[in-house]
């Protein structure tokens, strides 16, 4: 079971990772997790989430950015392919971008016309 650092104990994603809060689990990697946003904008909206802390997306360092970026794009993949969309794939950058929770993320979205 992964360990959370004491100075991310309120952060509700990491809570998602350390098993502490229930959520619905897509994929993951040994770096990033994928689970189902509890407030989807759309039908099969998901997170990638790294598995450590880290804030903003500057401060994620290049192998777990990559990792991300990977288990994204297959399930991007396997998306599209099921549910027969298109996808929009964003990261809110700090605050002022809309960023919710301060532990970085992507949000993959299944578009449809």
């Amino acid at each position: 079971m992964i360990k959370m650092a004491d100075n991310t104990a309120d952060c509700i994603f990491c809570k998602i990772i350390v098993g502490r809060i229930p959520a619905s689990r897509v994929a993951d990697s040994v770096e990033s997790i994928i689970f189902l946003d509890a407030f989807p904008a759309t039908y099969g909206h998901c997170l990638v989430v790294p598995k450590k802390h880290y804030n903003l997306l500057q401060d994620i360092p290049p192998n777990v950015s990559s990792d991300m970026m990977q288990l994204a794009a297959r399930a991007v993949s396997r998306m599209e392919e099921k549910l027969g969309c298109s996808t929009l794939v964003a990261l809110h950058n700090g605050k002022d971008a809309g960023q919710e929770i301060p532990h970085a993320h992507l949000h993959l979205i299944p578009r449809r016309p």
